[in-house]
Parts: C-alpha cells; sequence; structure tokens
C-alpha cells in the first residue's frame, strides 16, 4: 500500500511539473520549427506573427530542402523575409545547411514579427523546406 500511495504522489508531481513546464515554453518562445511546401513561382508564404520579448538577432537555419526530383537540393535557393507587423522587412537567402540573419539593427528590438519563405531561384518543381526560425535567442 505504501508503495502505491508514493508511486502515485510521483506520478502527480511528474504531471504537475510538466504542465509548467510547457506554460513556462510557451509564455516565453524562443524559436520554432517552420515547414514549407513551395510550389512554383508562388510568393512568400507566413508563419504567423510572435512577440518578441528580448533584445536579440533573429535567424533563420534551412536545415532541409528538397523537390520532387532532387532530395536532397543543396542548391535551391530560399528566400527569407523577416517582417515586423509595421511592414518594415529584411529579406535574405540561404541554401540547405545554411543559417541566414536579420541584418537590420532593428530587428533585434523587441516586437511582433513574421517569417516569410519563398523559392528565390526559378523552378518548375514543387519545393519542400524544413528550418528552425529563432526570434529571443
Amino acid at each position: 500500500m505504501k508503495f502505491l500511495k508514493y508511486s502515485l504522489l510521483v506520478l502527480v508531481l511528474a504531471i504537475a511539473a510538466d504542465f509548467c513546464l510547457v506554460s513556462a515554453l510557451k509564455e516565453d518562445a524562443s524559436a520554432t520549427y517552420i515547414s514549407e511546401t513551395i510550389e512554383p513561382n508562388e510568393d512568400y508564404s507566413y508563419t504567423s506573427y510572435m512577440n518578441k520579448t528580448k533584445e536579440s538577432q533573429q535567424s533563420y537555419y534551412n536545415m532541409d530542402t528538397y523537390t520532387t526530383i532532387t532530395n536532397p537540393c543543396p542548391k535551391c535557393v530560399i528566400a527569407v523575409k523577416f517582417q515586423k507587423n509595421d511592414g518594415d522587412h529584411c529579406e535574405r537567402a540561404v541554401v540547405q545547411g545554411q543559417t541566414v540573419y536579420a541584418q537590420l539593427t532593428s530587428f533585434a528590438l523587441p516586437g511582433k514579427y513574421r517569417i516569410g519563405l519563398r523559392r528565390s531561384d526559378l523552378t518548375l518543381v514543387t519545393t519542400y523546406t524544413f528550418g528552425l526560425w529563432t526570434w529571443n535567442a
């Protein structure tokens, strides 16, 4: 009976700790994974706006890019647009395995931001890309 009580106590504490950890991560998020399917000649596809609370440089790391005929696609160029909610933006280009940074100093300041992705070079096939956007590093 004692074993059952202690087991139940440990289970309740583990659930409470997990809930607190998930809540804390949501309140002060710092990065998000982005997976996009980009059709040929498609314009930017955007994330929702994120609340940046720290003064830090934003970055996007392209983890994987491939097409319907080339997997992986190390020469597929992905255009990355860091954008503020006032419309100001900073555009960069990245290939698989590279990281790009929002170079404008104002993009390090707290505020609401989103990121957009599209295929930068000419293509006739669908492109798939997966990366990590960090805004509160």
